[in-house]
């Protein structure tokens, strides 16, 4: 097999940005960072060695092409030069940069502070100082949302690890000396639609900062914890590596908010011989986001409600609902799906959420799924799956409005509240159930 490489012009320096793909398919890159010199010595814009213009303000879109006549191009600048701005796309397929505008409601925290913020009323609502320990860059504990499912209503869950106590113009002294400080072992989440406090949780096995987030496709959340300073490349092997994926067939392209549910058809041999794991069966989708120095940003897992019939034959169906009704839970745009049979997850497939179009999202009312059934003589386990079985996701939560970014290194003080979230520390598996 052959692989072709084109380079592509970055017309200013994207070092340090934020990205994301819009509803319609372009990628968005947005930021970056001045020329510089050798030894990373700052430069006029667009002097040498390197030529390259300052990219601060600048917004970059790619639109995605077949042949070889696409490239970067340049939008109107951002109005302030922006390390990390954040970058999240919203319920309407467009995307919101904290360096231009309001978003919709949207969770930020920065430094101690956290607050929501409500881009229609344009108003913020103070929660609760997160406590024990600063996560956001550049202190770099670990955030991650976890997957949103139907047992939970897709009420979402924002976990903080890890991070450190340095105070904001700690990172200004000259001679600051960063190992001098350590790292916080702390967890704790909060569920802003449920309480504006945080609940502790169990604290990593040891402090760390600056590690990166995997949500698995079958609900866990991993992240390395080799040291640093030796830029390893290391392997990871989930604990499903080697056992056989399913592979079903037809899956569908594309997913709408609400309307008719679909029939996806399982083997045997997807149900890896096993006719009742058609009760441990699920289909996730997730979009991947955008990640750089241990941020990650627009980052969905969600988990459509299913129900199922078991067959005597030892195969299966999955009644799978489309999305819930609720563009906010999931922004439109380019996603994966997953089937997942008993923690395996099937290879990916591309889907668009959505009708792949900038602006507001239709929805239908959510169909009304078959109850949990299982032929004459088929198999069965004693636990449910994570289908409702002949429920329905009528009752989506309305006020699901917000979303996470990023924060900038500049953005450290309480009185210029920086948008939103970075990464994760420390090896660490949270499992959220089958």
């Amino acid at each position: 097999m052959s692989i072709n490489v084109r380079k592509l012009e970055g017309l200013s320096l994207c070092l340090l940005p934020l990205a994301t793909i819009l509803d319609n398919g372009p990628w968005m890159n947005v930021g970056g960072s001045q020329g510089v010199s050798y030894g990373g010595v700052t430069l006029a814009s667009g002097n040498g060695p390197y030529d390259y213009a300052d990219g601060g303000k600048s917004v970059r879109i790619l639109n995605p092409c077949d042949n070889d006549n696409c490239d970067w191009e340049t939008l109107e600048q951002l109005t302030t030069r922006r390390w990390y701005p954040t970058l999240e796309t919203l319920e309407d397929g467009s995307a919101i940069s904290s360096a231009t505008s309001s978003a919709a409601t949207l969770l930020i925290q920065s430094n101690w502070a956290t607050v929501l913020l409500d881009y229609t009323a344009q108003e913020e609502q103070a929660l609760q100082d997160i406590p024990d320990a600063v996560r956001c860059y550049p202190a770099s504990g670990g955030t991650a949302m976890l997957p949103l499912t139907p047992a939970s209503n897709w009420t979402a869950t924002v976990l903080f690890c890890g991070g450190s106590n340095i105070k904001s113009n700690g990172w200004e002294t000259p001679g600051f000396n960063i190992p001098q400080f350590a790292a916080s072992a702390s967890c704790v989440s909060i569920t802003p639609d449920v309480s504006g406090n945080y609940t502790e949780e169990d604290p990593l096995p040891e402090g760390r900062t600056m590690g990166n987030l995997i949500l698995l496709p079958d609900g866990t959340v991993v992240n390395g914890r080799a040291q640093r300073e030796h830029h390893p490349a290391d392997t990871f092997y989930s604990a499903y590596y080697n056992k056989p994926r399913p592979a079903p067939q037809n899956l569908p392209t594309t997913l709408t908010y609400g309307g008719a549910y679909w029939n996806l058809s399982l083997t045997s041999t997807d149900l890896a011989g096993t006719p009742a794991n058609i009760q441990n069966t699920k289909v996730v989708v997730i979009r991947t986001g955008f990640s750089t120095h241990t941020i990650n940003m627009d980052v969905r897992y969600v988990e459509p409600d299913s129900s199922y019939t078991g067959n005597a034959d030892g195969s299966g169906t999955l009644h799978v609902a489309q999305l819930p009704p609720d563009a906010a839970i999931l922004a439109s745009g380019p996603a994966l799906l997953f089937v997942v049979v008993d923690g395996v997850p099937s290879v990916a497939q591309m889907i668009m959420v959505g009708n792949g179009k900038i602006g507001k999202q239709p929805t239908l009312s959510a169909a009304t799924l078959p109850s949990n059934a299982t032929t004459a003589g088929a198999p069965t386990a004693s636990s449910s799956s994570s289908g409702g079985g002949g429920s329905s996701s009528a009752a989506v939560k309305t006020d699901m409005r917000w979303a996470i970014g990023a924060v900038a290194a500049t953005d450290m003080t309480p009185d210029h509240i920086g948008y939103g979230l970075d990464s994760f520390p420390s090896f660490l598996t949270i499992s959220t159930g089958p």
